[in-house]
């Protein structure tokens, strides 16, 4: 029982250090979510 919720707090912390790294990336590159959506949206439309 306690290994089972050592691994579900390794992946929390985990998911909360890809999104902090993610959010840096962001700002490093003066990047917005609108502005990434709208790139994904525009890759998802021209392959379909």
């Amino acid at each position: 029982m306690k290994n089972n919720l050592k691994n579900q707090n390794g992946g929390f912390i985990g998911i909360i250090i890809m999104i902090v790294i993610v959010l840096l990336i962001m700002q490093y590159y003066g990047l917005t979510l609108t502005g990434i959506w709208n790139w994904f949206w525009s890759l998802v439309q021209s392959v379909f």
